[in-house]
């Protein structure tokens, strides 16, 4: 590890920019970055102070600007391009800290041409436009049963389920709300329970059989969630939601999960009380700016580089469905550690290449995630926040009953922008099918 040189802080621009000063070779040179700088031998680095502890990483600048300021003061300004190497910090026990240079946006051309990209960028219309009385009679049903189970495959059971189950908990519900695949609920006795299949294609081979067994046993509260009309998940339904969304072209599911998400959560808000329905076209509007956002290009770089992407957090659909679209979207094998799973004994086969992404940590775990993967393993880890954390952070807007929504969207951010970066074609994965396994016939 190299040693530091502190540089000497001689002023800032209103708190934002710092100004660091070093003499090299007898010349005198002021850096201007987002954040103070300094060269040793060729070098470049970064150090900033939070509160008492001092954080500091070289060479972690694809891109400065520097001012060399001569003897006879005449200025010139010189922007040099580098390469994303290897960091370094200041003292063992304290994290990198990663400057916020910023890379493009989801509207930018290097990204809009993609299928994936044009139907994320569709979805804070489809919430703007959401219809949460669609869901009345159903609800009426699932009110009376007392119990009700979601369940379909991939994509459309992780987030719009295990979400739904989180809204109901939080709120204290009367209702009782359960998931699981298609097949492990085959096993279950649900001939009281309303059942909501969730299918975009409308022909998952699951679902069906499933809801083929559930019929036969006599229960006629079956719901279908699909894209499409007249499918086998309809003609085997008491009642169907046919989402607006439209077709998606990419295989990564985006804008219909969040739509299915939407569904489920206008039944319980019915059951409750909420400003879903008054903040719809606020969510819609902080939607477009999670999507927009330009978010730091090295930390993207560092993801970009992992060769495991790991997601933390709760059990609310959010970083469990981003493991997935890690998989579909950058083609980087991803692993979904549940709570606080991280620092727990997985850590004994973690890399210090890899990467942790905190998807709304803990305020009470988070030293804890330091001290084991960063400190310990030598990892990144990258926090998902609506708030400031000890990690480097993708901050977040926060709107009661749609944090969750933007949350995930920042995930298909991050994910976008580093498929990108390595070169990834986002519409065409190589094996991944947009229909796991549709049914025959």
């Amino acid at each position: 590890m190299r040693k530091v040189i502190k540089p000497t802080i001689v002023g800032s621009d209103r708190g934002k920019i710092q100004f660091t000063q070093y003499r090299i070779e007898h010349k005198q040179l002021f850096c201007l970055v987002d954040l103070p700088v300094f060269h040793e031998k060729g070098s470049v680095g970064g150090i900033v102070k939070c509160g008492n502890i001092s954080y500091a990483a070289w060479d972690i600048f694809p891109i400065f600007t520097f001012i060399h300021r001569s003897s006879n003061g005449k200025t010139n300004r010189k922007t040099r391009y580098r390469p994303l190497p290897e960091t370094a910090v200041q003292e063992p026990d304290q994290p990198v800290f990663i400057p916020q240079e910023k890379t493009m946006n989801l509207t930018d051309a290097k990204y809009k041409d993609f299928a994936l990209v044009k139907e994320m960028m569709e979805t804070p219309e489809i919430i703007r436009n959401f219809n949460f009385e669609q869901t009345s009679q159903i609800t009426d049903v699932i009110r009376a049963s007392g119990r009700l189970f979601l369940t379909g495959e991939g994509s459309s059971r992780i987030f719009p389920a295990k979400s739904a189950i989180t809204l109901c908990l939080q709120n204290g519900l009367s209702l009782v709300v359960a998931t699981d695949g298609c097949r492990q609920a085959y096993e279950y006795n649900l001939t009281d329970w309303a059942v909501f299949g969730a299918s975009n294609s409308g022909k998952t081979k699951e679902l069906v059989s499933l809801f083929d067994q559930l019929h036969e046993a006599g229960n006629d509260k079956l719901f279908g969630l699909t894209a499409n009309a007249d499918t086998p998940l309809q003609a085997r339904s008491n009642d169907t939601i046919i989402l607006t969304c439209g077709k998606e072209n990419a295989v990564a599911a985006t804008k219909s999960v969040v739509e299915q998400a939407l569904v489920y959560r206008s039944i319980l808000c019915k059951l409750m009380s909420c400003d879903c329905v008054a903040l719809l076209s606020q969510a819609a509007d902080l939607s477009t700016e999670v999507l927009s956002a330009e978010y730091d290009s090295n930390v993207i770089g560092k993801i970009a580089s992992a060769p495991v992407i790991y997601f933390a957090g709760r059990n609310n659909g959010v970083a469990e469905e981003l493991t997935l679209k890690t998989n579909e979207i950058t083609r980087k094998k991803s692993d979904y550690l549940e709570g606080t799973y991280a620092v727990h004994g997985i850590e004994e086969v973690m890399n210090g290449d890899e990467v942790v992404i905190v998807v709304d940590p803990y305020d009470e775990e988070c030293e804890k995630f330091k001290e084991v993967l960063v400190d310990g393993v030598g990892m990144t880890v990258v926090a998902i926040s609506s708030k400031e954390t000890i990690f480097p952070t993708i901050k977040i807007p926060a709107l009661d009953g749609y944090n969750e929504f933007f949350q995930l969207m920042a995930g298909w951010n991050i994910l976008v922008q580093v498929g990108v970066a390595n070169g990834i074609d986002l519409d065409t994965p190589q094996r991944a099918r947009k229909i796991g396994n549709d049914v025959v016939g």
